[in-house]
């Protein structure tokens, strides 16, 4: 089996199990589109070692808080390359990814942009922290809410007078990390005692389903020194200038 074979497959099940447990945690969330070949697709960079594979748009509409009402719509648009990493428990292992979500609040017949962010993986080592988030206007994305949800709709930006160049330091946030993260921060609702069993049954579903595939810290010598491996401080992620 040909990698991006092999790649597309791996995504379609965990689109597909991760919607499933989505929907378990809170059955009003949703997302569009569910198809996973509308969600997933080739693009014409890489070779017969490396596949890049664009993801999305998708569109998540979701609780502010966990219980509320679903007015919350979050775009994720990406891309994530993969290779083969040699290992049967995880079979695929990145390359290289970049994401963009964009958050929109529903009011009457106005759509708020009020969060953007892109998250990046650089190599260059100048400065820049190997994986990164960066604040920035998604305004565009609110047609795509309208497109997949059918709304007539008023976009309003509140997000494009904010500062863009402070690069966050972050965990790889490629597309399916960010749909875990999307799950914890809106469908995690907490009672008296913990969490519901079923809802946290359910989110380990969500984090599972890309056992698969591995991270790309394999690419970077200096996140596997002694030091970085015990200690996930910020001074470890930046490189050698």
């Amino acid at each position: 089996m040909g990698v991006k074979t092999q790649a597309l497959k791996e995504l379609h099940v965990a689109w597909g199990r991760k919607i499933q447990a989505m929907r378990t945690m809170n059955q009003v969330a949703s997302v569009h589109p569910i198809a996973p070949e509308q969600v997933f697709k080739p693009a014409e960079q890489g070779g017969e070692e490396v596949v890049k594979v664009d993801c999305g748009p998708a569109v998540f509409n979701l609780c502010e808080r966990a219980g509320g009402l679903p007015t919350i719509y979050v775009v994720v648009e990406g891309s994530i390359s993969l290779e083969e990493s040699g290992q049967i428990d995880s079979p695929l292992r990145t390359t290289g990814f970049g994401t963009r979500v964009g958050y929109f609040r529903s009011r009457r017949n106005r759509l708020e942009h009020v969060y953007g962010v892109h998250y990046d993986m650089d190599e260059r080592g100048d400065g820049h922290p190997v994986f990164h988030s960066q604040l920035g206007p998604m305004e565009e994305f609110g047609a795509t809410v309208c497109e997949h949800y059918r709304l007539d709709a008023e976009v309003v930006d509140h997000v494009g007078k904010m500062l863009r160049n402070v690069r966050v330091p972050t965990a790889q946030m490629d597309f399916f990390s960010v749909f875990t993260q999307l799950c914890a921060d809106h469908l995690m609702g907490v009672r008296q005692g913990g969490v519901h069993p079923q809802v946290a049954n359910a989110f380990g579903r969500v984090r599972s389903a890309c056992n698969f595939l591995q991270g790309a810290a394999h690419r970077f010598a200096f996140l596997h020194t002694g030091n970085a491996r015990e200690c996930y401080r910020s001074s470890h992620w930046y490189g050698d200038s």
